[in-house]
Order: structure tokens, then sequence, then C-alpha cells
């Protein structure tokens, strides 16, 4: 944390002028009550959304700005420092958040228990890591596909649905939205927007916004990445950020629009999927099919490449939505990457 005042740092208090008493640590602190305050209210997990706050601006150096230069200056032969690149570094390279889960077994954990790492060893951390969720509802969690940081640290910025077919941006909407979490969507995620979201930055020093250009390019270069990086300071990364909301006019978005619209009324139409009860969850990693109910939703996803019989749980359950066509399947059979959903 850099404890040197802060000037115009503006994104939670309107700046006044001639306050001494403003710090990247004072506004981490003031980003950290507001966000306990708002998970209290919502009932979500507070010690997390507080930890998450504080640790938000973890990739400044002391001093701020001038330790950032002078940090810069001592490592321009090892392609120089740049905090947000820091932050990048920290969060995406050094942690390597996905390289300790696998698979289906791990989603099924985690829409059982919320938590995969319940104090089990982690090759990555090589340590034992996590514990148990003894009291944390699964209300008191939330849930999302993707973000903007996930999307923006990526060179250019591609979302999931740049990046997937359309029975596997469904599949991954139900898995969000039916789970037993609170969901979280990123704008435009609900209609598969293909406009990417860019790392983009309004900086007024001159000297910090060229260097931060530098360290973006510095940052992929590292990755082998052959195509230009955007640079963060000009407008036209900016713009290409924008949703296109004409997309909502074409087929293919408006089919997943339609998709989102139906699950988010399944869920509204169904407060107990809120209500924090844990989803029971079946699965075959071999097979490749995993199912979950709770509160009388039934999820069935088929993630093979081929069709193949899913075995549903005992029940009266009645075919709700389906991302498939109907086809001529034997009965009890899903079409290679199918998602359907029963209620009862």
């Amino acid at each position: 944390m850099a404890f040197r005042r802060l000037v115009y740092k503006t994104q939670v208090f309107v700046n006044h002028e001639g306050d001494l008493y403003r710090t990247r640590l004072t506004h981490s602190l003031e980003v950290a009550q507001i966000a306990r305050t708002i998970a209290g209210a919502l009932t979500l997990n507070e010690v997390l959304s507080e930890a998450i706050c504080l640790a938000h601006d973890l990739g400044h150096t002391p001093f701020g700005h001038a330790g950032q230069d002078a940090l810069n200056e001592c490592m321009l032969d090892f392609g120089g420092f740049e905090h947000n690149l820091q932050s990048l570094r920290v969060v995406d390279e050094l942690e390597e958040h996905y390289a300790d889960f696998n698979g289906l077994a791990d989603l099924a954990t985690a829409l059982r228990e919320g938590y995969v790492y319940q104090g089990q060893y982690s090759a990555f951390r090589r340590r034992r890591h996590g514990q148990t969720p003894h009291g944390i509802l699964p209300s008191q969690l939330v849930v999302c596909s993707q973000n903007h940081d996930q999307i923006g640290n990526r060179a250019s910025g591609e979302r999931l649905s740049m990046l997937l077919d359309l029975p596997k941006l469904q599949a991954i909407a139900a898995l969000t939205l039916l789970s037993p979490f609170v969901p979280l969507l990123f704008q435009g995620e609900e209609w598969g927007a293909t406009t990417p979201f860019l790392y983009f930055t309004d900086h007024q020093d001159p000297e910090l916004a060229s260097a931060v250009a530098a360290g973006r390019r510095r940052e992929f270069a590292a990755f082998s990445w052959q195509e230009a990086v955007p640079n963060p300071q000009e407008r036209d990364t900016f713009l290409r950020s924008k949703l296109a909301w004409s997309e909502l006019n074409t087929p293919r978005h408006a089919r997943l629009f339609d998709w989102y619209r139906r699950l988010i009324r399944i869920r509204r139409e169904r407060p107990a999927v809120a209500a924090g009860q844990p989803a029971q969850v079946a699965f075959d990693a071999t097979a490749g099919w995993l199912t979950f109910h709770h509160a009388g939703v039934l999820a069935v996803f088929n993630f093979a490449d081929v069709a193949q019989i899913v075995p549903k749980p005992p029940g009266q359950w009645v075919e709700t939505l389906r991302s498939d066509a109907e086809q001529d399947l034997a009965e009890g059979y899903l079409s290679a990457g199918a998602t359907r959903i029963f209620t009862e």
C-alpha cells in the first residue's frame, strides 16, 4: 500500500480541495467499509468482500507513483515496473488461480459447497489450503462466469462469448443463474456480446500514461504475444469496449438473450432457488455429464461430443427448457453439448 496523499482519487467520495488526509490506505479502507456494509445488507460474505477490497490496490508501491517511478528506473533492465501490471501479475500469474482446479469433480464440489478447497493439499501452493465453509449459506456467495478483471486483463479483451459456441454459453448461463448462489452477470454477457472489453485508462499525467502503455506491451511480449496490444490511453480502445446493442437484433444473440430471460424467469418464479438450499449434484467425469437440483429445479448437462443418456434423480420432472432442438433420440438421451432444465 502507498500511504502518500492521493490527488483526485474520487472513486468513492467527491474530491475536496485541500484534503490532506486521503491516502491510498484510507481509500482502500473506505472501499472495504462500504463493501462490508453492502454485503451485510445483502447477507453476503462480509469478510470475503472486505478482504477483496482491501487487496484491490495490491500492486501499488510505497510512496505512490513516485515510488513506482523509482522502482521502474531500477528495473529497466528487467522490463521495468508498472503497478497495474504488478496487480495483474500477482492475481493472474503468480497466483495461477486456475492451476489447482480440475474438471467436473471440482465443479460439482463448488455447486454443492461453494468452496472447492477446504483444507486439502494444493499442488500450486505446496501446502494445505482453505477451510470448510461452516455457517456460510449458498445465498451468501456470489458466482459469475467472467467479470471485468478476467476479460480486461486479456491482451485483446475477449469475452467467453467470443471464444465459445452457443451451446457452451447456454450451459454456462444455466450453471450461473440456476445455482443456489447469487448470480453476477457482466454487461453484455446475457446476449453474448462480441465487442471486447479492453483495458483502458484515462491518466492525466503524460509520463504515467506512456509508462502504462509501455508496460502493457512488455507484459504480453513475455507471453510471445504476436498481435498489437491496444494502447489503454487511446480513445479508440475505450470506444471499442462499448456494447453494440444492435447485436440483439441478430438471431444468435437474440436466441441467447431469450435463454437468459427464461432462466431468470425460472429463478424469479421459484424464490426457493435463491433461499440458500444446497444443491444435490451428480456427475460422471469420464462420460462427461453433470446434473444438479435444488428447490424443485433440475439442470442437466451433457458436456460430451456425442449424444448419451444422462440419468435424472428420482422425481416428477417436467422439461421446461432445452438448448437443443427436438431430435429423434431414444428416451433419456441428450444431444451432444445439450443443456436441459426440468421443474417439479
